[in-house]
């Protein structure tokens, strides 16, 4: 019996210490960051925090922004300077964003300023990392969003959600940077952001991806060759494919098709390790839906869909094909991770290529294979 009441005294005492949070801080002690945007001025780093301004807000009204700047030898030091122009010191965890700037990307490389954020234990692992196209980087956030007033909020859920929709960017998290830098054969890419007018006001849009060699940012390349790189890894999950066709029209011009596409799927194999020939075959899989075929009323027979499939397949051969050369001789940054193929499926073949893999990219051999099946038309019989 007395054992019992020792358990049930031992248990009361533990429940004691085990309530609350250790580590608590009221919202009136903290200044919540919303995003950061990172440039260079002179030779310091210069921070710009988008921070729920909590003041200002009006209760049943959204939650207003504004914008704190600091500098600093280092990120640490610039996010410690913050303190002297504001009451609490910085939150990062409930951040959405970086933007770093476009200067810094190529002079100083991403890991300029890794270092710190993925030290600092408020930081979230899956924020978004994004590369200015605008002079500097802080421009981004002193532009209003359409659809959030907390435009980090809402570059961070174009960005994750654009792949699904145009498949224009390709999202990069935190924690995916730092896994493809430390990847063996492959090279990094940042969703690029520029502004654009929209209704006589300054917006966001994306355009693109940034591609980076080793560390350091390369080149842009346009949403349009975004699409079909991301065709080319398997990475769409929504979008269009919209090509020139004269099948079907009463006179002989071109329309326009528009097919949505549902499913996607890519697989990658070399298929030849010859000396100074290393070659590759890409399988590119598709369901689509038939969105828009505007001179075209009538039903669809089977063979009218398999010409169409067919003009598919060879529009989204050319164009992988062209965008996947573009890469290799103009940008020799293996983001397609051909040399991580190698290195997971042949790693006896990466050590005798690891050294000259970089050099070799550019003349690595692609066959492109696309099948594209039309699952919904509207049209058909």
């Amino acid at each position: 019996m007395w054992k019992k009441k020792i358990l049930i005294f031992i248990s009361c005492l533990v429940t004691l210490f085990m309530t609350g949070c250790w580590n608590y801080i009221g919202l009136n002690e903290m200044t919540i960051v919303a995003g950061v945007a990172i440039d260079k001025l002179d030779d310091k780093y210069l921070m710009s925090f988008e921070i729920y301004d909590l003041q200002r807000t009006i209760p049943g009204n959204p939650v207003r922004p504004t914008i704190v700047e600091a500098t600093g030898e280092t990120i640490f030091e610039a996010v410690r300077n913050a303190k002297k122009r504001i009451s609490n010191k910085l939150y990062f965890a409930d951040a959405d964003i970086i933007i770093l700037s476009e200067q810094i990307a190529r002079e100083e490389g991403i890991n300029s300023f890794l270092n710190w954020f993925q030290k600092d234990p408020e930081i979230r692992e899956n924020l978004e990392v994004i590369i200015s196209q605008e002079k500097t980087a802080a421009e981004l956030l002193k532009t209003q969003g359409l659809t959030n007033m907390v435009i980090s909020t809402d570059i961070q859920h174009i960005v994750e959600r654009d792949q699904k929709t145009t498949g224009s960017t390709e999202s990069s998290e935190l924690y995916k940077i730092y896994d493809t830098i430390n990847t063996k054969g492959i090279s990094l890419t940042l969703p690029a952001i520029h502004i654009v007018e929209n209704n006589k006001k300054k917006v966001i849009e994306l355009n693109g991806i940034a591609i980076f060699k080793d560390d350091k940012l390369v080149e842009f390349l346009s949403p349009e060759d975004t699409q079909y790189y991301l065709l080319a890894k398997g990475k769409i999950k929504g979008g269009l494919i919209v090509f020139g066709t004269e099948f079907h029209t009463n006179e002989k011009k071109e329309q326009n098709v528009a097919l949505e596409i549902k499913e996607c799927s890519a697989s990658q194999e070399y298929t030849s390790y010859q000396e100074n020939n290393l070659q590759i075959k890409l399988n590119i899989t598709m369901d689509v839906a038939l969105g828009e075929f505007r001179e075209q009323f009538g039903r669809l027979n089977e063979d009218d869909i398999k010409k169409l499939e067919q003009e598919a397949n060879d529009y989204v051969k050319q164009r992988i094909e062209n965008v996947i050369k573009k890469i290799q001789k103009d940008y020799n940054a293996d983001i397609m991770g051909f040399g991580n193929i190698l290195y997971r499926t042949n790693f006896k073949k990466w050590k005798q290529w690891e050294n000259k893999i970089t050099d070799e990219f550019k003349n690595i051999q692609i066959d492109v294979n696309s099948n594209i099946n039309i699952i919904n038309t509207g049209f058909s019989e």
